[in-house]
């Protein structure tokens, strides 16, 4: 591996755990941690109901993690749960409390983000996403060879 590649995968690395690290600073100012806010976010904006296993596929978060926070964000009055004809599957459902907390702290959310956005122009926003979209297709690439690779073995 080249020299510019070892940095730029350094590089890379840090940058998106420094703007995690943002993302999750925004989250505990508004009470919840960042999968909580991922989850609100999900389940505001779908036209349908949702399980926890649905939440746990769309967002890419653990199961587990998905529960503990469903439970944390039920006791805090934000989510109720809903039996299925799958009685080891629930709905989630954003109660009246949910829905106005989701509302403000998803506003805020976009607001920031729009604002951080705001230092690129529409074509630097266009290739940002097109150089990000090609990265993750590779590493996806990457990853499923390397997977495949190891189970031949």
């Amino acid at each position: 591996m080249n020299e510019l590649r070892k940095n730029a995968v350094i590089k890379f690395r840090e940058i998106f755990r420094r703007v995690d690290v943002q993302y999750s600073l925004f989250a505990k100012a508004m009470g919840v941690n960042f999968t909580a806010i991922c989850i609100l976010e999900c389940l505001s904006e779908s036209d349908v109901l949702i399980t926890q296993k649905e939440l746990s596929e769309k967002l890419v978060i653990p199961k587990q993690m998905v529960n503990t926070v469903i439970k944390s964000l039920w006791e805090q009055g934000f989510v109720e749960l809903k039996e299925t004809t799958d009685r080891r599957s629930k709905l989630v459902i954003l109660t009246d409390t949910g829905k106005e907390y989701s509302a403000k702290t998803i506003k805020h959310l976009q607001n920031v983000d729009y604002t951080a956005w705001g230092c690129f122009t529409d074509e630097e926003i266009k290739t940002l996403i097109g150089l990000i979209e090609k990265y993750e297709g590779s590493f996806k690439d990457a990853v499923n060879g390397f997977i495949e690779s190891e189970t031949e073995i």
